[in-house]
């Protein structure tokens, strides 16, 4: 089956891309704070460092960023759809597997 993308959400697109954003920046954070740990002298390194502000203030800043852009982005995709007709996508049904009985055979 052959579908269009006409339209997206923008709210809804730049949310989920904005989470996706910060779940990766968190990861690269946690990575880089404990690569700093270990290389620096430990944990106190890390107190007297800015590391500490930048952990906690660069996840907001993807987030915000990163949601403003797709936000735009999806907006001109949009446009672009109206035009175009928008991506085309093919989908393939799936049969769900048969279902499963919970029932016991209590004659063993």
């Amino acid at each position: 089956m052959e579908y269009q993308l006409k339209r997206l959400t923008p709210h809804s697109v730049a949310l989920h891309f904005a989470l996706a954003v910060v779940a990766v920046s968190l990861f690269l954070l946690l990575f880089t704070a404990l690569l700093v740990s270990f290389t620096s002298g430990g944990i106190g390194a890390l107190e007297n460092s800015s590391l500490g502000v930048i952990s906690i203030t660069m996840p907001l800043v993807y987030f915000v960023l990163s949601y403003v852009l797709m936000f735009i982005a999806v907006l001109i995709y949009n446009l672009i759809a109206k035009k175009t007709g928008g991506i085309k996508i093919v989908l393939q049904s799936v049969e769900a597997p048969p279902a499963t009985s919970l029932k016991t055979n209590s004659s063993d």
